[in-house]
């Protein structure tokens, strides 16, 4: 699809204008693991909390230990919370569990999922061991993951995660984010999105290319007023690599999961679903890898950025060849394989700002959630994925993108930078221009489209000009 492709030549400039370089110490390297998903979990509660539970509630988080979509959507109440997320058969709470319970000075219990998921034997269980316990659910996965989001508080973010609730492994790639930042996760169907978003979400993240993630599902996100956002690869590793650049927080840490699942029969993904706890713990980057084939993808990513690195599972989980050669990267002076895919991600704190990009801050803030980076000494960009605005004050000259999906924010922008069109002649300059592939003309506002941006030049400056008078790559450079 059209998100897929290369990003617009302009966006590319934009990309190349603040590498994110990052220099870290010589990492330590260490596997987590038990002879079982139950110990895994607790091994992983032990490395994140080895002093007991310091948030507020005293709380622990309590999934289906066979079933993995419930604690995959439960990342952004592990990171709310501040919490472990140990698993449980169905019908059963092990010794074990209760035991690591005890040892945390668990107060409160989080059990995720409806009876079907886990009986009501475990909280009867819970209640005797005097733990309170509060279940969260709903009629099925993707009603759950909502529920899970409303308990959690992300639900009144204004962006969210969409990821595939039969087929996990993009689920995974989200966890760190969702645990670290907020985000909340909504599962859907390939073809159809089960739940309706909260109104305060704005902008939609879809991870996972098109065959699970349907272009339907992301052209009715659209039509519903959301801006959105498919970061996707050719696979689940490719998918997770583009992931990890687009996440706008730095880490030192990476924990590294099984990509794949652990059951032919069925999702089963049993060490990977507690991860999302001990990332929001460590504020670590959650990396797929296969369980016995090394990937390039995730191999270039470590030697790109090193950093303290954890293995989840043991070597029935990912190969004990393959944790060697994770290890042996340890150390390696990182390379130059940053990418720059959001302004979110540049350091502004010693970048100047000027009258326009005071006029759009809170615009872009608010509807996108993204910042404003100076061009020049009076224009912006800002950008992220393949969406891109800036501005050329001194030509009155604004970009924006090619997809019709995001005219909203730029001709609101384009109002309060002073163009004294209305906002429907705006629309139709924007509109004509892309259906005629001519130069629209409307008063003194000039509209061009090509192939991946449209330029709106308000004093009638345009796009030709602009390459006969510009060295665009020096300018965006100032």
């Amino acid at each position: 699809m059209k998100k897929l492709a290369l990003l617009p030549f302009i966006l590319i400039l934009l990309l190349s204008l603040v590498p994110l370089t990052q220099v870290h110490a010589a990492p330590d390297f260490e596997r987590i693991a038990g002879t079982n998903r139950l110990e895994t979990a607790i091994e992983v509660s032990k490395k994140g909390w080895p002093n007991g539970l310091d948030n507020t509630d005293k709380s622990v988080i309590l999934a289906r230990s066979d079933n993995p979509a419930d604690a995959l959507s439960a990342a952004s109440l592990a990171g709310a919370k501040d919490a472990p997320i140990l698993l449980t058969a169905p019908g059963h709470i092990s010794n074990i569990v209760l035991e690591e319970m005890d040892r945390l000075g668990t107060e409160k219990v989080y059990v995720l999922g409806g009876t079907g998921a886990i009986q009501e034997e475990v909280v009867k269980t819970l209640n005797q061991h005097n733990y309170s316990t509060k279940r969260v659910h709903g009629t099925d996965r993707f009603e759950t993951a909502a529920a899970i989001n409303k308990e959690a508080g992300t639900s009144k973010s204004n962006r969210a995660i969409i990821a595939n609730g039969n087929t996990m492994a993009d689920a995974l790639s989200a966890s760190g984010e969702a645990a670290v930042n907020g985000v909340p996760i909504y599962l859907t169907k390939e073809n159809k999105l089960p739940v309706s978003l909260p109104d305060t979400i704005k902008k939609v993240y879809i991870y996972g290319g098109p065959g699970v993630v349907s272009p339907q599902v992301e052209q009715n996100l659209k039509s519903d007023g959301f801006y959105v956002q498919r970061i996707a690869g050719p696979d689940r590793y490719l998918t997770n690599l583009s992931v990890l650049y687009a996440q706008d927080y730095k880490a030192d840490t990476f924990l590294i999961v099984r990509g794949t699942s652990a059951n032919n029969d069925k999702q089963d993904y049993p060490d990977a679903v507690v991860a999302s706890g001990l990332a929001k713990r460590l504020k670590a980057k959650v990396l797929l890898s296969d369980p016995q084939v090394k990937k390039d993808s995730l191999t270039f990513y470590m030697e790109s950025h090193n950093a303290k690195t954890y293995v989840l599972g043991g070597p029935g989980a990912i190969a004990q060849h393959l944790s060697d050669f994770y290890q042996s990267i340890e150390g390696t002076e990182p390379d130059s394989g940053n990418v720059t895919y959001s302004s979110n991600q540049v350091d502004d704190s010693n970048l100047p700002t000027n009258e326009n990009m005071k006029k759009v801050k809170d615009l872009y803030k608010q509807e996108l959630d993204l910042k404003v980076l100076p061009l020049t000494e009076t224009g912006f960009k800002v950008f992220e994925g393949d969406f891109s605005n800036f501005y050329d004050a001194r030509h009155r000259l604004f970009f924006g993108s090619i997809d019709p999906s995001y005219d909203d924010i730029a001709v609101k922008a384009m109002k309060l930078l002073g163009l004294s069109l209305t906002k429907a002649e705006i629309q139709q300059g924007l509109d004509e221009a892309r259906s005629s592939s001519q130069r629209v003309k409307i008063g003194e506002t000039v509209f061009t489209a090509e192939a991946n941006n449209v330029q709106v030049g308000f004093d009638g400056y345009n796009f030709s000009n602009y390459l006969e008078t510009e060295s665009i790559n020096s300018l965006l450079k100032k």
